[in-house]
């Protein structure tokens, strides 16, 4: 069967190629013969040409130099013009390739050449004897030589007009030949179309519906693995998050040394086992090809800042400070895939505090390039922990690696998270690569290209040019990146590392029209030091800004010794619009982040909770209740419907994937509900933020967490969508 079919496309492909040769060689023929007539005719016309220069040269020189010698170098220039001439008569008769001429002749052609031949010689002759033997302008010589000239031009006329004659009459020929050889050629394919090829075209077409029908086959396969795979995520991830979310309300609970450590390891493994399933059924996912980036615009300045909001606590349990150093020069808005670039940078920044036991580790981010309307950027986290050798550096972003040392099996996230994020970086039109060295750190970078229509996102600030602020921290790396931006805005920076040295100096702060400091400082902490200036300064003359990890119990207790408390790691916005009220002779206690309106206390507000998997559902009422909060818990839709629409809620947490009414389909309700004098804060929870996030939030949804969120995290949405 296969050897019929190769000799029936081998039959067809000759047939096609032998009607081709055949056209392909009479085209070439008559564009050969084209050109050959060509150069004939540009000859003889040529030689008409000279004929007649030579005359006018004549009678020109008659008139106005009889009998007066011939120059050197008119006989020069005469000499040059016989030999061209002599050549482009042998080259019509004889045929030349330099001239383009052909020596195959017609008889007819060749009689009128002949004809032609006595007028040249005479002409030659006379020309020759007059620059050779007289010497001189010779009048009888010329009024000889002009009636033959006159009368080899005349007979070149007859010659060219013969080439002509012969060049229409071949080009007809040859026209009939290709209208012959296309017509046969045209007869000849429809033959070899019929009888060779529409037999392997109509079994290529049975073929190619096989092909769809199996194609079709596989995309439903890929889609049921795909619905596979989320139903099985949200079917594990459950009851993963509940032991997570029972284990976290127990460790606050009355325990024991032992007791605390049991749950602590229970806490910790249920995160790590979660943190596997989360890789394992992201690298299905990209493995599937069912992974597209969705890229929509965001500013890439507050997704970093919100990043460091979410990494803060887990930093401030290891005692470590988490530091962001943010490229001025970054545009306010890009647009990218927003939950990949975050899911990186979460990835790396949570290994670096997992694997940093004392000093820092910086977050940061810069703009490499700009051009065409995109931008390159540069991600890096840099830790100060255990490092990794290079042995391991070299299998880290593959995928189950060998894990031969407790470093590499940890920095390889099991095989899977740095995998993954070197797949995310490279659809992103990135690169990610690591810097390490054992017991010294590890830095982790990639790259990002996105769009923008902007051009930067930290405007001049004119108010701040010449402003002199004093800032106290004793780490280097955080004294700098304050310094840097405080410069940026216009700010004449002093940084100290030593609070005593601002002690002792403690009468000259009154050049100064701002403090900064750090509240986590060693000999005299920031509290004590800030008290300290407060004794010489009220208020007004030295306003302080106090930056601190944890801004509770500052707030209650102290906030008579600073003009504001900002959270570390300290955000571009909240440190420039601080500095501005201050600079007006406002006291913004702590910046004002939430942007929902109405009738609410921030610290007791009434949440109604919707989710069918009881464990999940009990976690998040508990959680807000530690918080202060007033909750209403619901196990399905309609009860959320209906509890919404008889109550004043402030906010409602909903599962996207509620059993009967679909979240979706609850929050278009609560929606339309017509006597909800204030639209509540809906927070949608769902573990498929980046497939379903443009639908989530059409829905109605205005933010959404994931279902195992946690207190930290909950508090983070209240202070984003609640004002202080």
């Amino acid at each position: 069967m296969i050897n019929s079919l190769r000799l029936r496309v081998f039959g067809f492909i000759l047939i096609v190629t032998t009607v081709v040769g055949f056209a392909a060689a009479t085209v070439r023929s008559s564009h050969i013969l084209a050109n050959e007539y060509a150069a004939s005719v540009s000859v003889s016309t040529r030689q008409k040409a000279i004929a007649y220069e030579l005359s006018s040269i004549a009678l020109f020189k008659l008139q106005t130099q009889n009998n007066q010698p011939i120059s050197d170098t008119e006989v020069h220039d005469f000499q040059m013009l016989l030999s061209k001439w002599d050549g482009a008569q042998k080259a019509l008769s004889y045929g030349d390739a330099v001239y383009g001429t052909s020596s195959d002749i017609s008889r007819e052609l060749h009689n009128k050449l002949q004809n032609a031949s006595p007028y040249f010689v005479q002409c030659y002759e006379k020309v020759a004897e007059l620059i050779h033997n007289k010497k001189v302008w010779d009048q009888k010589l010329i009024l000889e030589l002009v009636p033959l000239l006159n009368s080899y031009a005349s007979s070149m006329n007859d010659v060219s007009g013969q080439l002509t004659v012969e060049y229409d009459s071949s080009l007809q020929g040859h026209t009939i030949i290709l209208l012959i050889i296309a017509l046969a050629g045209a007869v000849v394919l429809i033959l070899g179309y019929l009888l060779l090829l529409r037999p392997i075209l109509r079994k290529g077409e049975e073929a190619e519906e096989v092909k769809e029908h199996i194609s079709l086959e596989l995309d439903k396969a890929k889609d049921a693995k795909a619905e596979f795979l989320s139903n099985m995520s949200h079917e594990m991830r459950s009851p993963l998050n509940g032991v997570i979310g029972m284990a976290d309300l127990l460790h606050k609970t009355k325990l024991d040394n032992e007791q605390f450590q049991y749950v602590k390891n229970v806490k910790t493994s249920a995160v790590q086992l979660l943190d596997i399933i989360n890789d394992i059924f992201d690298h299905a996912t990209l493995d599937s090809g069912n992974f597209e980036i969705e890229k929509a615009s965001f500013s890439i300045i507050e997704i970093i800042e919100q990043i460091s909001d979410l990494m803060k606590p887990l930093a401030s349990q290891k005692r470590i400070e988490l530091l962001t150093d943010i490229d001025s020069k970054l545009p306010a808005t890009v647009v990218q895939d927003e939950r990949r670039i975050r899911q990186v940078c979460l990835h790396l920044i949570t290994n670096a505090i997992k694997w940093t036991d004392s000093g820092e580790v910086l977050f940061k981010v810069e703009l490499l390039n700009t051009e065409l309307g995109f931008v390159q950027m540069k991600f890096s986290v840099k830790d100060t922990g255990v490092g990794i050798s290079e042995d391991a550096q070299r299998r880290l972003f593959t995928s189950f690696s060998p894990q031969e040392d407790q470093n590499f099996a940890h920095k390889s996230g099991a095989g899977l998270g740095l995998a993954i994020s070197k797949q995310l970086v490279d659809k992103m039109g990135g690169r990610i690569w690591v810097e390490s060295t054992q017991n010294v750190g590890s830095v982790f970078s990639f790259t990002v290209i996105a769009e923008t229509t902007d051009t930067i996102n930290i405007k001049e600030v004119a108010e701040l040019k010449g402003l002199k602020v004093l800032v106290v921290d004793e780490n280097r790396t955080g004294l700098k990146i304050l310094v840097k931006q405080l410069s940026i805005w216009g700010v004449q920076a002093i940084p100290f590392n030593s609070p005593d040295l601002v002690v002792e100096m403690i009468d000259n702060l009154n050049k100064f029209d701002l403090c900064i400091l750090d509240e986590k400082l060693l000999k005299i902490d920031g509290v004590s030091l800030a008290e300290k200036i407060r004794d010489k300064y009220t208020s007004k003359e030295l306003p302080i800004i106090l930056v601190t990890n944890s801004t509770g119990a500052l707030l209650q207790n102290n906030n008579e010794y600073y003009n504001a408390i900002l959270g570390k790691p300290v955000k571009q916005n909240n440190l420039l619009e601080t500095i501005l009220m201050l600079k007006k002779g406002n006291t913004p206690l702590v910046s004002k982040t939430g942007n929902h309106q109405g009738d609410f206390n921030k610290n007791q507000l009434k949440i109604l909770i919707a989710h069918d998997n009881d464990l999940t559902r009990a976690v998040a009422e508990k959680n807000l209740r530690l918080l202060g909060h007033e909750c209403t818990a619901v196990s399905n839709g309609k009860d959320a419907i209906e509890k919404a629409g008889n109550g004043k809620f402030d906010l409602l947490l909903v599962d996207s994937d509620l059993t009967g009414i679909t979240g979706i389909e609850t929050v278009k309700k609560i929606r339309k509900i017509s006597n909800a004098a204030v639209m509540p804060v809906v927070i949608g929870m769902s573990d498929k933020e980046g497939r379903d996030k443009k639908n989530l939030l059409d829905s109605g949804m205005d933010d959404l967490v994931a279902r195992s969120v946690g207190l930290d995290e909950i508090q983070s949405k209240i202070d984003q969508w609640f004002e202080q």
